[in-house]
């Protein structure tokens, strides 16, 4: 300070610095203890986790209930794109019958994407006694497919079935030789041995056309067209304008037909009203390895029911318009005239099925329960228990994959290429079985 200035001038302050903001957490009674909120957190979080398995499993355990499961199996069938189904048909026929088994192989492969057919396999095994022994034959139609109303097919295993049948019936025939020879006491019975070739010329000349009709036959592909039957077997009875009118009715049927196979809602909805199919866990019975094991139920009256409303889903109208565009169907319309089933003849129908049912042998389905889908379906029956039963089982699987090659038919050759093929056969096997009558010019008379 100047001591001779009565009123010195102050020094300047310098400013102050800003205050730095800090977050102050006043304590107070309530304040949580350390990790307090934390343990809050968790349980919250468990609480919620238990709620939501609580609801999963509240949902897994409606969904997997027999009653859904059945309704969901059934959905899924009418619903499925594509189905591949894959079993056998074995029946047994008894001690006391020539014809010992027939065994039937399946695989079929539908899809509902069009109206184009996968097609089916289908191969027939029968073993049948011959002689004191068991010989098997097999046949095979290598495949069965419809297209736009077009049938096709293809057999295989017919001309080895020929060979085999002359190989047993010269077996039989040396059999019957050697034992003739033996009974003679003739010292060289071993040599003798009837061949093919000691055939009279007739029957290797049969036996020939045959094997040549048979090659023809015989893994080839073959289609039955209804608009080429039409014009080639109706043209001697039905006038042009009549075959143009039934080749349109079938093309109108054919399209009517595939329509319906689209309704797959409404049959699902009747079903959901008509449940007349359950399912119970088993362990007596298994359809397969996989899926849960199920006995199946049905219910007559349900069932009638079903069966009978199910009629109302088909457009019969539609169906009708069809069989109209031909006069040589008008008749057949009647079979489709919108008439309500009388409650007599309902109740005499269900009864019918309930007397059906309970001849019915168990029925075994194994189904997985989340996916809802049909795994296989088997059954087993029996007539009775001596040397003349009669025993079959049944025994399917089901895939469905997401799409299905189509069957090549485009090498089908014509069913009256067929028939042109077997009277040519006919011709030439006819003139060894006429008579032969004399030449009466040789003769004086």
């Amino acid at each position: 300070m100047d001591e001779n200035n009565p009123n010195p001038t102050p020094e300047p302050i310098e400013p102050m610095a800003e205050p730095v903001a800090e977050s102050i957490t006043m304590p107070t009674t309530d304040a949580p203890k350390k990790g307090k909120g934390l343990k809050i957190g968790l349980i919250a979080g468990a609480a919620a986790l238990l709620a939501g398995g609580v609801g999963f499993g509240a949902y897994a355990y409606v969904h997997t209930t027999p009653e859904n499961v059945m309704l969901g199996t059934f959905s899924n069938l009418m619903n499925a794109k594509n189905i591949i189904a894959k079993g056998k048909v074995y029946v047994s026929i008894g001690e006391n019958s020539l014809l010992k088994s027939i065994e039937v192989s399946i695989d079929e492969k539908a899809s509902r994407t069009g109206d184009q057919s996968a097609g089916m396999t289908a191969t027939f095994t029968a073993v049948v006694e011959i002689n004191d022994e068991e010989k098997e034959f097999s046949v095979s139609t290598s495949e069965v497919a419809m297209k736009d109303g077009v049938l096709y097919f293809k057999i295989d295993g017919v001309a080895k079935i020929i060979d085999e049948l002359i190989d047993i019936a010269l077996e039989s025939a040396n059999a019957e030789l050697q034992a003739n020879c033996i009974g003679s006491n003739y010292t060289n019975c071993g040599s003798l041995k009837v061949t093919r070739k000691d055939l009279p010329e007739e029957t290797k000349n049969l036996l020939n056309i045959a094997e040549d009709l048979i090659g023809e036959i015989d893994d080839n592909w073959w289609k039955v067209s209804i608009d080429e039957l039409v014009d080639t077997y109706g043209k001697d009875y039905l006038s042009s304008k009549e075959r143009t009118e039934l080749k349109d009715a079938y093309a109108c049927l054919v399209n009517q037909l595939h329509a319906e196979t689209n309704k797959s809602k409404d049959y699902i909805e009747l079903f959901k009203k008509y449940q007349f199919a359950s399912i119970t866990k088993t362990t007596e019975g298994k359809a397969a390895d996989a899926g849960t094991q199920y006995l199946l139920s049905l219910d007559s009256d349900k069932m009638g029911d079903f069966l009978v409303d199910s009629t109302k889903i088909i457009d019969k109208t539609a169906l009708t318009d069809c069989l109209k565009k031909s006069s040589v169907l008008q008749n057949m319309t009647k079979n489709f005239e919108v008439t309500e089933i009388s409650d007599e003849n309902r109740t005499e129908f269900k009864k019918s099925l309930s007397e059906n049912i309970e001849k019915m042998p168990k029925i075994y389905l194994a189904i997985d329960d989340w996916k809802h889908e049909l795994i296989a379906v088997s059954t087993n029956y029996s007539n009775g228990e001596d040397s003349s039963e009669t025993t079959a089982s049944v025994t399917m699987r089901f895939s469905y994959p997401t799409s299905i090659e189509a069957t090549d038919t485009s090498k089908a050759r014509s069913i009256t290429e067929l028939q042109k093929t077997v009277e040519k056969a006919i011709e030439s096997v006819a003139p060894m079985f006429m008579p032969v009558y004399p030449n009466h010019d040789d003769y004086d008379f």
